[in-house]
């Protein structure tokens, strides 16, 4: 994501230049949206993976689309980014999270099962 964002070179609204683009910007896309993202991607797979009650499900429904959207209009207010860092930053948290589960299901989970049939 780095070398996209240095690759990019744009700066945050917020910058005291009045270039819109220069070699030191790294604004785009925001980091913090798609932390939030995967972070709370996961707290939700997690808790139907282990089957939590249906309330605490629905609970990281909810916060699963709550947090990331708070997290970009925080940043976005705060002058950190522009809208469409967000926006942008949300579709790579949702391309890592897929990334995320299908390492699980090809190396992870294959591991943690083989690791189970060899204790005795």
């Amino acid at each position: 994501m780095y070398a996209l964002k240095f690759g990019t070179g744009r700066t945050a609204p917020g910058h005291p230049d009045e270039l819109f683009f220069h070699a030191d910007g790294a604004s785009f896309p925001s980091g913090h949206v798609a932390n939030a993202v995967i972070m709370w991607g996961v707290a939700r797979w997690l808790a139907v993976e282990f089957e939590l009650p249906a309330r605490v499900q629905r609970a990281f429904w909810w916060l699963s689309l709550a947090g990331p959207v708070a997290t970009g209009i925080s940043m976005v207010s705060l002058d950190f980014h522009w809208i469409t860092d967000a926006i942008v930053g949300a579709a790579v948290g949702i391309v890592l999270l897929g990334v995320v589960h299908r390492l699980d299901a090809i190396v992870l989970s294959r591991w943690v099962r083989a690791r189970g049939r060899q204790t005795a």
